[in-house]
C-alpha cells in the first residue's frame, strides 16, 4: 500500500484515492452480491426445476427443440436474476458521479444485453447439448464453438455490437486523426481510420482503445477523454494500444482465453457426471445449470494466471507506447489523470492485484514510465 507522500510524488490525489477506494469496495460488494444470486439460482433451479421443466417440455418436444426452449429458459433467468446487481452497479457509479446515463436509457441497454446474452447462451447450450448426444469429447467441440466465437465477436463488435449502445463518428480533428493514423503506420499496425464514441450522454470516464481485428480494426476515442485530454496524452494511450497490437498481444489473449477454456470444458465435463447424480438428473440439457455452474467456477480459479500474463504484456505495451510516442511523460501523466478521472485506485493491496488485476496497478505504471527502467512494473 502507497503512502499519501507516495502518491503525491506520483501525481496521483490522496483525496480522490480515497473515494477510488470507497467506490472500488462498493463496485466489488455489488460484484459479489450478484454473482452469488446467480450461483444461488443455478443451484436451486438444478434441484428443484431442471428435471420437472426438461419432462413438461419433453411431453411435447423433443431433440434440439427440447435443448432449445430449456436453454432459452435457463439463459433468460440468468440474465433476469443478474439485472438487480446490474441496476445496484449503475446506482453506484451514479452516486459516484461516473455515471450520468438516465434509469430509462440504462433499461434500454440492459434489453439489448439480455437479447444479446440470452441469444448467444441458448446457442452455446444447445451446440453443447448436441454435442453430447453425438460425439465421444463433447468438451472439445464447446471449446471449439467458442473460440470461433470469440474471433467473430472480436471481428463484428466494432461494426455489429458497440454501434447499439453508442453512437460513432469519424474524428471531427484532422490533425490529431492523422498524428494518430501515422502513429499507427509507425507501429506497423494497419487501422480502417479514427472515430469518436459518444459516450458523455452516459458517462464521465475517458477512454481511447483499438477496436476490431483485420478489416475493422479502428482508433477509437470517447468525446470525454477528446474534450478534457490533451494531444500528446491522448497520443500516449493510443501509442499503448498499438504497442498490444504491434507485439501481437491480441493473438496470444486470444490464445489464452481459448486455452483457459478449453482446461475449464475438461475439468466441468470430468466433474458433470457425479455432480449431476448427486442432483438425481442427467447429463443431458437437464444438467446444463450445474454445467453452467462448474465452467463459471473453473474460469475463475484459473483468472489468476490469466491476469498475471495479461499484466505483463501491459507492461511490454507501455514500455512500447514510451518509444512510440517519445513522450513517456505524456504517457505517465494520462495513466495518472485516467485513474483520477475513472476512479481507479492506484495502489491496491499486492494480494489483490495479483489475484484480480489485469492491469499493473496505476502506480506501478507510472513509476514504469517515469523511471524507464522496467523493474517498477514487475
Amino acid at each position: 500500500m502507497a503512502t499519501d507522500e507516495e502518491l503525491r510524488r506520483y501525481g496521483f490525489d490522496p483525496a480522490r484515492q480515497a473515494v477510488a477506494r470507497r467506490h472500488g469496495r462498493a463496485r466489488r460488494l455489488s460484484a459479489a452480491g450478484a454473482a452469488l444470486s446467480q450461483v444461488a439460482a443455478l443451484l436451486l433451479f438444478a434441484r428443484f426445476g431442471a428435471l420437472p421443466l426438461s419432462e413438461a417440455l419433453a411431453a411435447k418436444l423433443s431433440g434440439l427443440g427440447l435443448a432449445a426452449l430449456f436453454a432459452f429458459v435457463l439463459s433468460l433467468g440468468l440474465t433476469l436474476v443478474a439485472f438487480p446487481g446490474e441496476t445496484l452497479a449503475h446506482r453506484v457509479e451514479r452516486r459516484y458521479g461516473l455515471s450520468r446515463q438516465a434509469f430509462p436509457s440504462f433499461l434500454a441497454d440492459a434489453a439489448k444485453e439480455a437479447i444479446l446474452s440470452t441469444a448467444m447462451g441458448t446457442a452455446g447450450l444447445v451446440g453443447i447439448t448436441a454435442a453430447i448426444a453425438a460425439l465421444p469429447y463433447p468438451w472439445l467441440v464447446g471449446w471449439a464453438g467458442a473460440s470461433s466465437v470469440l474471433v467473430l465477436v472480436g471481428f463484428a463488435a466494432p461494426v455489429l455490437i458497440a454501434p447499439l449502445f453508442y453512437r460513432f463518428t469519424p474524428l471531427r480533428d484532422p490533425v490529431l486523426s492523422e498524428r494518430l493514423e501515422t502513429l499507427a503506420a509507425k507501429a506497423g499496425v494497419h487501422v480502417v481510420g479514427t472515430f469518436e464514441m459518444g459516450a458523455s450522454a452516459k458517462t464521465t470516464k475517458a477512454t481511447g482503445y483499438l477496436s476490431g481485428i483485420g478489416r475493422t480494426r479502428r482508433i477509437v476515442l470517447s468525446d470525454t477523454m477528446l474534450h478534457a485530454f490533451p494531444a500528446d496524452e491522448v497520443e500516449a494511450v493510443i501509442a499503448h494500444e498499438l504497442g498490444h497490437h504491434a507485439r501481437r498481444h491480441l493473438a496470444v489473449k486470444l490464445a489464452l482465453i481459448s486455452g483457459e477454456f478449453l482446461a475449464a470444458a475438461a475439468a466441468s465435463w470430468a466433474a458433470l457426471p457425479p455432480l449431476a447424480r448427486s442432483f438425481r438428473l442427467g447429463t443431458g440439457i437437464e444438467s446444463a445449470p450445474l454445467l453452467v455452474l462448474l465452467l463459471g467456477g473453473s474460469l475463475a480459479l484459473l483468472s489468476p494466471l490469466g491476469n498475471a500474463l495479461s499484466r505483463r504484456m501491459e507492461r511490454e505495451a507501455d514500455r512500447l507506447a514510451g518509444r512510440l510516442s517519445g513522450k513517456p511523460g505524456a504517457l505517465a501523466r494520462v495513466l495518472v489523470r485516467i485513474s483520477e478521472t475513472n476512479l481507479r485506485l492506484a495502489a491496491p493491496h499486492p494480494l489483490t492485484e495479483g489475484l484480480t488485476y489485469d492491469h499493473p496497478s496505476p502506480l506501478r505504471r507510472v513509476r514504469q514510465a517515469l523511471e524507464g527502467d522496467g523493474r517498477a512494473g514487475n
